[in-house]
């Protein structure tokens, strides 16, 4: 008997966990600024966005934010309000400058720009100090700055597929740069040729 009740208490505090959790999902805008303080998931994928509005700092909460494939090729300087924001997913979207802005989010963990229009890294990249997962696939990558080695004790795992990345560069980042980092490269090019 005393078996029943454990498990049927468990069913419950599970189902009261997952409620609470359902309730700080949000996948538009509108209700999300209705409800600022309980938001700590925005999922706004495929929504043709250009722009994110400056509102967005009002969600001082958010954790998780996808903004997957958009149009966008900024973010508002207001993101910097969001200071618990631990994943951000801008793949798919029309970046040509890296948003230098978030490095003001002291818990971002997680950042995916693949897919964008990125031809470089700023030096800034090594402020990213929170920074374990960087997602830098499929862009117009030839180099990473040296300060990416600012983030070699941070940084677990960073993806540089379909890049254009000399060999000797690639070797210069895992051996010199991110020597405890699991790197992605696409398959070997000489590019140096």
């Amino acid at each position: 008997m005393k078996k029943i009740k454990l498990f049927f208490i468990l069913i419950v505090t599970i189902n009261i966990c997952l409620s609470a959790q359902k309730d700080s999902i949000y996948t538009d805008l509108e209700l999300a600024f209705q409800n600022p303080q309980n938001v700590k998931i925005l999922i706004l994928k495929n929504k043709k966005l250009y722009q994110l509005p400056s509102d967005i700092g009002l969600l001082e909460n958010l954790e998780i934010l996808n903004l997957k494939r958009n149009k966008l090729t900024s973010l508002p300087s207001s993101i910097v309000n969001c200071k618990n924001l631990i994943k951000i997913d801008l793949s798919y979207n029309k970046f040509t400058t890296f948003p230098i802005i978030l490095k003001e989010l002291p818990r971002l963990k997680d950042l995916n720009l693949y897919h964008n229009e990125l031809e470089y890294l700023p030096s800034e990249i090594g402020e990213f100090i929170s920074l374990e997962k960087l997602d830098l696939g499929e862009n117009h990558l030839t180099e990473l700055p040296q300060q990416i080695k600012d983030l070699s004790n941070t940084l677990k795992e960073l993806n540089l597929r379909l890049n254009v990345i000399s060999l000797k560069h690639q070797k210069e980042i895992r051996e010199k740069y991110l020597p405890n980092t699991k790197i992605y490269f696409s398959a070997p090019c000489n590019c140096d040729l």
